[in-house]
C-alpha cells in the first residue's frame, strides 16, 4: 500500500513536469545578420552560409551548412538535426554545456573564399553563458534575401564572385527539468509515506 502511494505521488509529479515542459520545440535563441563580400577567381555563382563552433582550448571546429549551396535570388529555410547532420548532436551538446565558447557565421563561395565574424556564445545568444538548461531539437537556417553576381576586380581585371545575403540562424528545443527538482519530489514522496505510516501505527 505504501509502495503504491509512493508510485502514485511520483507519477503525479512526473505528470506535473510534463505539463510544464512544452511538448513542441520552442525558439530558444537566434542570430540574425547580413554579409557582403567577394571572392576570386570566379568558379560558380553560389555561396554557403555556415555556422561554425570553435572550442577555445583546442583546435577543433564543428560546422553546419557547409556544402549546402544558395544561388542568386534564393530564399528559404533548412532545418539541421541529428537526423540529417552528423555534427548536430555534438554541436547541440556544446551549445548547452554552460561553457562560453565561440560561434562564427561565414558566407563562403565555391572558391572557398569568404567573409564572416564570430563572437562568444553569450554575446550571440544573449545568454549566460549559452543555452544551458535546454536540449536542442534542431537548428534552422533562414535565408531571407540573396544576390550572387559575377564581378571584375579593378586590380588587374581578375574575375570573381560577389554576394549580398541576409540570414537568420534559429535554435529550437526544450527546457530540461532540473535534477534537483526531481530529487525534491522523491524526498517529499518518501516523507508523505512515512507520515501516513506513523499515523496508522499510532
Amino acid at each position: 500500500m505504501h509502495g503504491a502511494t509512493l508510485v502514485s505521488v511520483i507519477g503525479a509529479g512526473v505528470l506535473s513536469f510534463a505539463k510544464h515542459t512544452p511538448a513542441a520545440p520552442i525558439l530558444l535563441g537566434s542570430l540574425t545578420g547580413s554579409a557582403s563580400g567577394a571572392s576570386a577567381p570566379e568558379t560558380e555563382l553560389r555561396v554557403a552560409i555556415v555556422l561554425q563552433h570553435d572550442v577555445v582550448v583546442a583546435p577543433f571546429q564543428l560546422r553546419l551548412g557547409e556544402g549546402i549551396w544558395w544561388v542568386d535570388g534564393d530564399s528559404g529555410t533548412i532545418d539541421f538535426s541529428s537526423e540529417n547532420d552528423e555534427n548536430f548532436d555534438e554541436l547541440g551538446a556544446r551549445l548547452t554545456d554552460g561553457v562560453d565558447e565561440l560561434l562564427f557565421i561565414f558566407v563562403l563561395a565555391a572558391s572557398r573564399g569568404g567573409v564572416g565574424n564570430g563572437w562568444p556564445e553569450s554575446v550571440w545568444l544573449d545568454g549566460s553563458p549559452d543555452l544551458v538548461g535546454n536540449r536542442l531539437d534542431f537548428i534552422r537556417l533562414i535565408v531571407h534575401e540573396l544576390s550572387v553576381d559575377p564581378y571584375t576586380s579593378p586590380f588587374g581585371g581578375l574575375e570573381g564572385t560577389q554576394w549580398d545575403v541576409d540570414w537568420t540562424y534559429e535554435f529550437w528545443g526544450k527546457p530540461v527539468p532540473e535534477p534537483t527538482s526531481l530529487s525534491l519530489l522523491a524526498i517529499g514522496a518518501v516523507a508523505l509515506v512515512r507520515r501516513r505510516a506513523r499515523r496508522r501505527a499510532g
